[in-house]
């Protein structure tokens, strides 16, 4: 875990989410954010979409920033051009490894290994870094993609990269596939690129790293196609020892969620709006009390600006009202307050919402 770092793809698979377009001035914000909070690569498109996405990339290469910037590529020499008309020093070259990808493409398991042999070399001569991907690893048949992990260690590969790439797979098999991959290939580089479909994107990147992985993909807020990917600030949290600078975490998500159009669930890890939000009435005497009793990080640590936010509803109990009134500066003394309790509960089932402040200063004063 020392050595580990992540591969943020915002920029390339991120914004294959349905209906996400990030403009040039967006691209170069981004990909600067990023770079400050640590990732060890940035994936910044897809050279072969033309002359307007490698000029983008271009542009991000200028940029000069402290991290490997690379393309994504189908293994042909078109892409390799493309790639190289982008400015890039590093390339990712992507073949499909699993049955199901080899009748959508009309392929099969020798076209695969004649176009490996035929594009790596190539790759490896005009670029400095050529990490090669195994697409759809988490379906592959096992004997095929052990085949193809070591044809590419013999080629010379800096690294490959196993994709789960319906996100089918589970933490422990993950784990384990990366633990035998290790044994097969030795010390080549193993990468991860996981998608969220089953909702495990995060586990299964964590379970990588156990395995033996020493680079893992990841979007801002999790953002992708279907379910989406592995999000940055997840795994960032989870694993401490990536050295991800996790206070400029929030500022990095809210740019990149605006950029997309979209609000990230209230529910979401670390970014959503609930996560330091209490109701319930257990809940909110502990934190009243230490924070630390329901927040496992605070708001500053990942940047936000927002901090414990007691919310009076349902659920609710005599401390978080009392905090509520002593926020109003009402001082209800050693008055039982059974009685603004239900008047509260009362709205909040009528409603559905939380009762704001100013709803329970009338209440009280009614």
């Amino acid at each position: 875990m020392k050595t580990a770092y992540l591969v943020d793809t915002t920029l390339r698979d991120g914004e294959q989410m349905p209906g996400t377009v990030f403009t040039r001035e967006e691209k170069l914000a981004i990909a600067t954010a990023l770079a400050n909070t640590g990732v060890g690569e940035i994936e910044a498109g897809i050279p072969a979409m033309g002359p307007a996405e490698q000029e983008d990339m271009a542009a991000i290469i200028g940029l000069g920033l402290p991290c490997r910037i690379t393309g994504w590529c189908r293994a042909s020499l078109t892409d390799l051009d493309a790639a190289a008309a982008a400015g890039l020093a590093a390339v990712h070259l992507s073949l499909p490894v699993s049955g199901h990808h080899f009748r959508a493409l009309g392929k099969d398991a020798g076209w695969v290994f004649r176009t490996l042999e035929q594009i790596l070399p190539e790759a490896l001569q005009r670029f400095a870094y050529v990490s090669v991907g195994a697409q759809d690893s988490g379906r592959a048949d096992r004997a095929l993609l052990f085949a193809f992990a070591r044809r590419v260690d013999e080629l010379g590969a800096h690294r490959l990269r196993i994709a789960d790439t319906v996100g089918v797979m589970n933490p422990f098999q993950t784990a384990e596939l990366f633990r035998d991959l290790r044994e097969a290939v030795g010390d080549m580089e193993l990468a991860f690129h996981a998608h969220n479909d089953l909702g495990m994107a995060t586990a299964n990147t964590l379970a990588a790293f156990r395995g033996g992985a020493s680079a893992a993909d990841v979007t801002v807020a999790g953002i992708g196609e279907r379910a989406g990917n592995a999000a940055l600030e997840q795994v960032a949290l989870a694993c401490p020892q990536l050295g991800v600078r996790t206070h400029m975490l929030t500022p990095l998500c809210d740019a990149v969620l605006r950029a997309a159009g979209i609000e990230a669930p209230v529910c979401a890890p670390v970014i959503g709006s609930n996560v330091f939000s209490h109701e319930s009435g257990i809940h909110v005497h502990a934190v009243l009390n230490h924070r630390e009793a329901y927040e496992p990080f605070s708001a500053e640590a990942i940047g936000r600006s927002d901090s414990t936010r007691i919310v009076l509803g349902l659920h609710s109990g005599e401390a978080a009202l009392r905090h509520a009134l002593g926020t109003l500066n009402i001082d209800p003394g050693k008055e039982p307050l059974g009685w603004l309790l239900n008047r509260i509960r009362r709205q909040a089932l009528d409603t559905k919402q939380p009762v704001g402040l100013h709803q329970l200063r009338r209440l009280y004063y009614e």
